[in-house]
Parts: structure tokens; C-alpha cells; sequence
């Protein structure tokens, strides 16, 4: 496949688009110019005939994607490391910016690890978007992941699609697939594994699965940021987005966090859905270090790596903020039996750390509102972090973790993380993800942000609102 043949994108050039169903409209949208060095690496991951992989699977999205199927090197044992490869092909020019999710799903028990991505984000860093796809393009996109240590032994489905923000991608032809748009993959078996050496492997390939890039925001973009927690400033637009998944099965509402930096603030939003928000009460909203055990936003940086220090930062749907620093992360022993009585002895570990420039804002949606969510903001200065040598250079790497405390009832308490591998310890900072700082945006959007009240909820999430208002049985499936 010639160079010829690849179409290489303006930076950062943006419109409105408008998002008023499932349906996907073609629109144009930001875009990272690459560079021929970058292109010249992607063609090798670009066949030029059709390939017959393993597992075909035939799913269309949108009438523009096809994923043809996946090839699987390695086989699925508790703590090790398995490839795939997903193929995909572009059946005509694709403007959207889309991201892969894959859901991994056991058959023995309520049990998923999430694996989304940007399409060859592990070669690119996240660079190769489907909006530098042309019609014809072949892509195998090669995904290494490290199978969690807890997921249960027996069979596991993988489910396969393409979102965007809280935008899911319909399936447009009658391949096997979900009602709610995701491509059913293979059946594949999972084995025991041996304890010692599985947790090794995890410390390490952990890291290098669960990536994000930051952008860079120039002066003209924070020219009327206002930090009020309503997520109205133009910027966050066109900043990409995690979504935070369930920690354990349980009650599910959407959580999405997005970050990017300046020379001297860590800027991070969250909007998060919450049908029982009309019953949270200020007065009784739990303050200080201990505010993981009501609803709160957490947010854990390492800028040194791994084994250095690190802060906790939390929010509540109230605005209340409270840092906590530790020197080190906790002991790598067993942790004890009890999730709470970890994170009490994690929180007794630390100091407080609230120091001039850590600033948050939060706003909450009508009671009354079809859609229920509270919304934050941080603003986090890097001067002020433990042992971090000021503001980031471009391709810098920390470890990070997001989670979200959600307690809807007084005997449910339920969490939602990124990166999403099941764990005892959120403090575990050598299972964090992995944030880098990427280059300078050189255009300032023109275009204002849909706001959060603007979008809908899920439909499971409406009906459980309006079952709350009626006093009828509440569904938490």
C-alpha cells in the first residue's frame, strides 16, 4: 500500500457536531496530523489482501468498519500474557474518531476485564485514530494484555465495538451481535495459573496495557476557563476520554474522566451518572480522608513510577476536597480480607496534603432532571506534588488511577476504576495505569462542548430513576 494512498490530516481543525441518537452522522472533528515516520510504522500493520483469521466474525458498524475477526497467540491462563490480533477494515472513508472496546466476559460468574483501546494504541501511543482510515484500509490491530489473576477458571466471550464519549456504535448488518450493539466474539476457555509467577507478570504488563495521552492545552485555550464544574469550556471538546467500569459486578452507571495539562496545572473532569442523586444528602456526606465511604471522585497520581511517592486526591458530588500524600505505596503482602479495612489502613498510611492551587469545583443536575449526574472539575498544581520535579515534559509518564465511590444505598457501596484490573487495593500503585504527557494542541477549539445536561441517560438508568419517584421496587440488574 502506497504512501500515496494515505491521507495525512490537518491538526486540531474542528466543528460542531451533533449527537442526537445512535445513528453515527458523518462530521469532521479534531485530528492529529502523523508524521511519515509514523505512517511508514502503521503500513506494517496494514495488509494489503484480506486476511482469514482464526475466529471470522463479519461485524459492520455504521456501514464504514468491518471487523473481520481475531487470531489469539497464547493461551488464557490467570496471571499470564495472551496477543490478539483484531482485523479490521474500512469500508469507505471514516471521519469519526472512534475507540475499540472489548469486553471480556466470564461465563462462570459476573466477571469482565476491560480492554478499549485506540486501534494500535500500544505501537502509536494512541496516535492512529480511525479518522485516518480511507476506504480499503486493512488494519491488524495487535492488543498483548495480562489476563487477571482472579478472573474465573472455565469459559470467557469476548464482546467487540466502537464508542465514542457516551456514543456506542450501532451494528448495521446481521452479524451475531448483542442488542445493545456489541459484536459477539469467540468462546475461549481459562486456566489456572501459578500464583508467584503470574504476579510478576502482572506488575509488568499491567503498565503497558492500560495507556493514555494527555494533551497539552496552549494560553488561548484557557482565555475564559472558568473552573465551575459544568464542563461548558470549549476544550474539554475535544479532549479524549476514560470510562471508568465496574470494579465487581454490581449496579452500573456511566462514569467518564477526561485530563489534559498546562505548564503548571494537571486539569481533570468527571461526569458521572447518578440515578439516586435527589437522595444524597450535604450534611451527611462523609469529609476528610475518609470520603471514599460515600460518593466520591479519587484520583491517585505517582509522577516518580511505581515505588515512589504518590497523592490521593478526593472529591464528593459537594465539592469537598481533601488530599492525602504517602511516601511510599503500601506493602505488596496480602491484603486483608476486608476491601474497607484496607482502604482505612491506607488512609491512616498518609498525610493530609491540601496545599495552595488544588482547587475543585463540582455541579449537580436538577433533581427533577431526566438525567441525573454530577459533574466535576480539578485543578491540581505540579509544583506542589511530592517529588515531582515541576510541570511534565512532552512524552513523561506517570502512574495514575481514577475511582469513583458510589454508594446508592446504605448496604451497597459499589466502584468503578481505570485502569479497570480487579483488585483489593486501589493503592496498589504498581497495578495503576499509565498517563503520558503529549504535545502542545496549537489550535484553541471554536466550538462550545455539548454540556452534560444536554445528553441523555441510558434507558436502564431512566426507569430507575422514575421507580424511585413512584416508590416502586427498585431494579438494579
Amino acid at each position: 500500500m502506497g504512501s500515496a494512498t494515505l491521507r495525512l490530516t490537518t491538526v486540531f481543525s474542528v466543528t460542531l457536531f451533533l449527537l442526537t441518537s445512535l445513528s453515527c452522522q458523518r462530521v469532521e472533528q479534531s485530528q492529529i496530523e502523523l508524521t511519515q515516520s509514523q505512517w511508514q510504522d502503521i503500513q506494517q500493520h496494514m495488509p494489503d489482501e484480506r486476511p482469514s483469521p482464526e475466529y471470522e466474525l463479519g461485524v459492520e458498524y455504521v456501514d464504514e468498519i468491518e471487523l473481520i475477526g481475531l487470531d489469539i497467540d497464547g493461551e488464557f491462563i490467570q496471571g499470564e500474557s495472551v496477543e490478539l490480533t483484531w482485523y479490521w477494515q474500512a469500508l469507505e472513508d471514516v471521519d469519526q474518531d472512534w475507540q475499540i472496546f472489548v469486553h471480556f466476559d466470564s461465563e462462570e460468574e459476573p466477571f469482565r476485564q476491560n480492554l478499549d483501546h485506540y486501534p494500535l494504541g500500544q505501537i502509536t501511543d494512541n496516535t492512529f485514530r480511525t479518522y485516518h482510515w480511507e476506504e480499503g484500509h486493512i488494519i491488524a490491530d495487535r492488543q498483548r494484555f495480562v489476563l487477571s489473576e482472579d478472573y474465573p477458571v472455565g469459559d470467557a466471550v469476548f464482546y467487540v465495538g466502537l464508542f465514542r464519549g457516551e456514543q456506542r456504535s450501532p451494528v448495521s448488518n446481521d452479524a451475531t451481535a448483542t442488542e445493545d450493539n456489541r459484536g459477539i466474539g469467540p468462546t475461549v476457555e481459562i486456566k489456572a495459573g501459578d500464583g508467584e509467577e503470574s504476579a510478576a507478570d502482572t506488575s509488568t504488563d499491567t503498565e503497558v496495557t492500560h495507556q493514555h495521552t494527555l494533551p497539552r492545552l496552549a494560553e488561548e485555550h484557557l482565555e475564559e476557563f472558568e473552573l465551575n464544574g459544568r464542563l461548558d469550556d470549549a476544550f474539554w471538546g475535544d479532549v479524549p476520554s476514560l470510562r471508568l467500569e465496574p470494579l465487581a459486578p454490581g449496579y452500573a452507571q456511566d462514569s467518564i474522566v477526561q485530563a489534559a495539562y498546562t505548564e503548571e496545572h494537571l486539569l481533570i473532569s468527571a461526569r458521572l451518572i447518578d440515578a439516586n442523586l435527589e437522595l444524597l444528602d450535604e450534611d451527611e456526606v462523609t469529609t476528610g480522608p475518609e470520603m471514599w465511604k460515600g460518593d466520591a471522585l479519587a484520583v491517585y497520581l505517582a509522577p516518580t513510577g511505581a515505588d515512589g511517592a504518590y497523592v490521593e486526591i478526593l472529591v464528593s458530588p459537594f465539592g469537598e476536597l481533601h488530599g492525602i500524600a504517602f511516601d511510599a505505596p503500601p506493602s505488596s503482602e496480602a491484603p486483608p480480607s476486608s476491601g474497607d479495612d484496607t482502604r482505612q489502613q491506607d488512609s491512616e498510611r498518609g498525610r493530609s496534603w491540601n496545599p495552595d492551587g488544588l482547587e475543585a469545583a463540582t455541579h449537580r443536575s436538577p433533581a427533577d432532571a431526566d438525567n441525573t449526574f454530577w459533574s466535576a472539575e480539578l485543578r491540581i498544581p505540579f509544583a506542589e506534588l511530592p517529588d515531582a520535579a515541576g510541570a511534565p515534559d512532552e512524552r513523561d509518564m506517570w502512574h495514575v488511577n481514577v475511582v469513583r465511590f458510589d454508594r446508592p444505598g446504605q448496604e451497597q457501596h459499589f466502584a468503578y476504576g481505570w485502569p479497570d484490573t480487579a483488585r483489593h487495593d486501589h493503592h496498589r500503585v504498581d497495578q495503576f495505569g499509565q498517563w503520558t504527557f503529549g504535545s502542545l494542541v496549537q489550535d484553541a477549539p471554536t466550538v462550545q462542548q455539548f454540556r452534560a445536561d444536554d445528553q441523555r441517560l441510558p434507558e436502564q438508568i431512566r426507569k430507575q430513576i422514575e421507580q424511585r419517584r413512584s416508590g416502586s421496587p427498585e431494579g438494579t440488574e
